[in-house]
């Protein structure tokens, strides 16, 4: 495992530091003339990204472990080489065995002023992943797969982005009107987006056959957050809502408002 000072002789410098933060957990900081933000070693969770002279646009819970045995509940965790429960075994952890496990930083770049670049490295048995995260005027954040072994793999992957909000009832998601989505809190049915999507109770939905640029509209916070992908036909939209929120240990009771 590395450790602070090693890091910081290998890439340290005015726009990086890294820094100890809940149980020994390892954090990159990045500020530089166009953002701030945060990148952990655990898993290779970004927890903050907030661009100069804006509010911050990534959510993390104040309930969140921060443990070595336990996945960040918030910001921009890595579900990888599966997103959900396991395909077949569900004694497999949630979203993947690369939430909670320490990444290596592989390789730091500065490409000017407005942009620090970090290259995160994690290996299984059979595959690696690399998560490739770039601060500055936007963010940008890469997620790429390799399979070491000599058999095919089964791959699952999703950057389960958690964005921050000035009030969750009054906030829309625009670019997904007429997908087809599956409703997880409606026992798995098909159903059609009509619309901008609007939150009013839970809400758990996979959004089929898009790679749409989405735009979630907040009248709170007076500003509209742009969501642009490639490589990925689908799109996930949640909101734990108020019973759930209860139930989730490492999330706060009303934090469900904010995200």
């Amino acid at each position: 495992m590395p450790d602070i000072e090693s890091l910081r002789r290998l890439y340290g410098g005015d726009d990086l530091d890294f820094r100890y933060s809940g149980d020994r957990l390892i954090k990159a900081t990045v500020k530089n003339r166009a953002a701030t933000g945060e990148v952990y070693l655990h898993g290779a969770t970004v927890t903050a990204y907030q661009p100069a002279g804006h509010d911050p646009v990534l959510f993390l819970s104040s309930e969140s472990f921060f443990k070595p045995d336990k996945a960040i509940r918030g910001g921009v965790p890595v579900c990888w080489p599966w997103f959900g429960p396991h395909p077949t075994d569900p004694r497999q952890p949630q979203h993947g065995r690369v939430r909670n496990r320490e990444w290596s930083l592989a390789h730091v770049t500065t490409i000017d002023p407005q942009r620090k670049r970090l290259k995160f490295e994690c290996k299984l048995e059979n595959s690696a992943a690399s998560l490739v995260v770039t601060f500055g005027p936007t963010l940008l954040i890469e997620l790429l797969s390799r399979n070491t072994g000599n058999e095919p793999m089964r791959l699952e992957e999703a950057l389960h982005t958690y964005l921050c909000v000035g009030d969750a009832t009054q906030v829309s998601i625009h670019g997904l009107e007429g997908a087809e989505y599956i409703d997880k809190v409606d026992a798995g049915k098909r159903k059609t987006q009509s619309g901008p999507v609007h939150f009013q109770g839970e809400t758990d939905r996979v959004y089929l056959n898009t790679e749409a640029t989405c735009e979630l509209a907040d009248p709170v916070l007076r500003r509209r957050i742009a969501v642009r992908k490639s490589g990925s036909a689908s799109t996930v939209v949640w909101n734990p809502w108020v019973e759930k929120s209860k139930t989730l240990s490492d999330f706060g009771d009303d934090e469900w408002q904010r995200m």
